[in-house]
């Protein structure tokens, strides 16, 4: 940007934003602003009055200047629970979306030169404030008090925000570098320019939209695919993406939720060919079965809840042991192999059944949990702090003070959530900051260290901006595929035949029939039979390499007493050899009985 359109904030104006920071004044100034003309009664059809669009253009002017200048923290609270601009941005923003028009700014924001689009200046303000609501409400707050933004109206936000992010990242002329690469004429806050809110509005709109996708995935209220935009379902999209230094490759950086799952698991997925001295890839097949199986059985028994490495959840997901030192000397070390041998599979795509917290796979990219993360590990503890949180009485009566008490192993200690806690007493004034540290604790700080040593481990394989491609929940299926039953039939669709067998055999139309009647712990067993692992393909058996394959065992000329014989399989090649049985009842016998050996390679 040229040094003419630089408009630098003046130390007198920084002085009067400085002084702001009493919470009276603030409180008071952004209210007078609103007074007769920002409300949230509207009709979402009513057109903003003039009046309307001259107070939200300076609010959120001198707000853009304030959230680059004091401290957010103290600032985004009290503006979230002191005043009604949440409110009021969101009934603005919303009826300008209906209108599918913005009013264009002017008396207000003719210190920010270029290019400054209408809906601009109001997501920079209401995203920060909202995402930092976000972090602090509760579960009952958010889903059935229906804070800071009604259930009914988050998909209209969904689409405001993701065509507000396309335009960023895609369709604006230019390129809006990431927080971490700005050019150093922007990284001077107090620099009033479109470059810099434009910046400071994606990382906000994008932290958002992440944060309104773990609340969907935690109690679904709208469907996961409304994330997403057709747009990046596009070939041209796709084969951008790919590459490096693109629109495409920028948009998975900075806002991946808006590309389909399956499009972000092709660009993540590794396969790995082997070329000769001549530079020409050998034609040999390796599905890799013996490492699979090596993998999964190493992995089942490394993460085995007793060795103590690892616990689990009431809900049966596990997260580090914060008492592993007790248990292990050389327990970090374990944490960091741990990290690694995960990081294995996910670069060979080997799935594995292993379920872990969601708070513990949030340290794989690197982010802290709160409150409302709070109920997958402790419920008990989260239905206390609500309980806190909403009492009525004097909380100093509860003679609470700040200190978590630890029981490792019988060993119980206190340990001060802050220096000089265990003196300082529970009150009405402090009881969320207390309510807030004891979360910290228990989803952050007891197990730092341990998913430290993990995440390094893990990075080893994984680079940090490709597993940032993906949520927890997402995360978690590139780790062990879908939790639901596994689909036979995609598995018939995209099924070989060999030795004379073919799709309308009877033979073969027999074993899918019984292979369907199997329970799910049965048809697990049969895929772990034939492939190595009890998972199938992230993205479908279509993309099974090699494909399954069910050969004849026999010749066709084989004896009665034959067809005894039990089914075999080569899971290097997810081949399955099938004699020729005759009955159903004799083909489900040989099937359960082979799947169920454990016999490993003795069967193939």
């Amino acid at each position: 940007m040229n040094d003419e359109h630089k408009e630098v904030v003046s130390p007198d104006l920084l002085r009067q934003i400085s002084s702001s920071i009493d919470s009276r004044l603030l409180q008071h100034l952004v209210n007078a602003l609103f007074k007769d003309s920002l409300q949230t009664g509207y009709s979402d059809k009513t057109w903003p009055s003039n009046e309307e669009v001259e107070a939200i253009s300076a609010v959120c002017t001198f707000l853009h200047v304030t959230f680059c200048t004091l401290s957010h923290e103290l600032i985004m609270t009290l503006l979230g629970y002191r005043t009604d601009l949440l409110p009021a941005l969101w009934s603005y923003i919303k009826r300008c979306n209906e209108n599918q028009r913005w009013p264009l700014y002017s008396k207000f924001t003719n210190n920010i030169p270029g290019d400054n689009p209408g809906w601009l200046l109001p997501l920079a303000v209401f995203c920060p404030l909202y995402k930092h609501m976000l972090k602090f409400v509760d579960t009952e707050e958010f889903y059935e008090q229906e804070k800071p933004v009604k259930i009914r109206d988050i998909p209209s936000l969904v689409i405001v925000l993701k065509q507000a992010l396309w335009q960023l990242l895609w369709s604006i002329h230019g390129h809006v570098p990431s927080s971490q690469k700005l050019p150093k004429n922007l990284l001077d806050d107090r620099i009033l320019s479109v470059e810099l809110i434009k910046v400071k509005a994606r990382v906000a709109m994008s932290e958002l939209l992440s944060q309104l996708q773990d609340w969907n995935n935690r109690r679904q209220f709208m469907s996961a695919d409304d994330f997403h935009l057709q747009e990046a379902r596009s070939e041209t999209f796709v084969s951008q993406a790919l590459l490096e230094n693109t629109r495409a490759s920028e948009i998975l950086k900075q806002a991946p939720f808006l590309v389909p799952f399956t499009i972000r698991v092709k660009i993540f997925t590794i396969r790995i060919s082997f070329v000769n001295e001549f530079g020409v890839e050998e034609a040999g097949i390796d599905g890799g079965g013996i490492f699979k199986d090596f993998m999964e059985n190493i992995i089942q028994a490394s993460f085995d809840v007793q060795y103590g490495l690892f616990k689990e959840t009431p809900g049966h997901l596990l997260y580090p042991n914060p008492g592993s030192a007790l248990v292990h000397e050389q327990h970090l070390q374990f944490f960091h192999f741990l990290g690694s041998l995960l990081g294995k599979a996910m670069y060979e795509g080997i799935l594995v059944d292993i379920p872990f917290a969601t708070f513990f796979l949030s340290k794989l990219k690197e982010k802290s949990n709160f409150l409302h993360d709070l109920p997958s590990l402790d419920p008990e503890l989260y239905r206390h702090l609500l309980f806190l949180k909403h009492y009525k009485g004097d909380v100093s009566e509860l003679e609470l003070y700040f200190v978590v008490v630890k029981n490792e192993y019988g060993e119980q200690t206190e340990e001060e959530l802050i220096p000089g806690g265990k003196d300082m007493r529970v009150t009405n004034d402090n009881v969320i900051s207390f309510i807030h540290l004891v979360a910290n604790y228990r989803l952050n700080y007891q197990i730092r260290i341990q998913s430290l040593h993990f995440l390094r481990g893990f990075q080893q394989l994984i680079q940090k901006e490709w597993i940032e491609m993906f949520n927890e929940h997402e995360i978690q299926l590139l780790i062990s595929g879908s939790l639901d039953s596994m689909d036979v039939d995609d598995l018939r669709s995209n099924t070989h035949y060999a030795g004379g067998y073919h799709h309308d055999h009877d033979v073969i139309v027999m074993f899918w029939e019984v292979l369907k009647s199997f329970s799910l712990e049965y048809q697990k067993k049969f895929l772990k039979f034939v492939t190595g692992c009890s998972r199938g393909p992230l993205l479908g058996f279509k993309y099974l390499e090699p494909k399954f394959c069910i050969q004849r065992a026999a010749p066709f000329d084989v004896a009665e007493e034959d067809l005894d014989r039990l089914p075999t399989s080569a899971t290097c090649m997810n081949l399955l050899k099938l004699p020729p049985y005759q009955t159903t009842e004799q083909m489900r016998t040989k099937l359960v009985y082979a799947i169920s050996a454990d016999a490993g390679f003795d069967l193939s």
